[in-house]
């Protein structure tokens, strides 16, 4: 793990993005997630030590209809705000991508 998150600071220094599935995949794709392991705020966190507040995005990919859905980003330093611990940091992240995976595409507005 210290070596993973040694590169991934690495890649972000040079500019490049990283993507992070962190839903527990033991019971298959589920409809509804039920789980977020909570590792990815060890790279969060070590991110902003070296200066780096990330953008967190959610996805969330609706097999039914093939819809891929984000969220807008919140920054870390931001989550850390409105979360306390690496498990509740977990459980507003799996709200938010299961929110998103509820969202009525007959009930959006058209983007300008």
């Amino acid at each position: 793990m210290k070596q993973s998150i040694k590169e991934s600071i690495a890649e972000l220094k040079k500019g490049e993005n990283i993507v992070i599935f962190p839903e527990n995949p033991d019971e298959g794709y589920l409809e509804i997630l039920k789980e977020f392991y909570p590792g990815f705020t060890l790279l969060g966190d070590r991110s902003l030590k070296e200066g780096i507040d990330l953008n967190v995005f959610t996805s969330y990919y609706r097999k039914k209809d093939h819809t891929l859905f984000f969220s807008k980003p919140i920054l870390y330093s931001e989550l850390k705000k409105i979360t306390t611990g690496r498990l509740e940091k977990a459980k507003y992240l799996l709200d938010t991508c299961n929110a998103l995976g509820q969202i009525d595409l007959d009930k959006l507005e058209p983007a300008v």
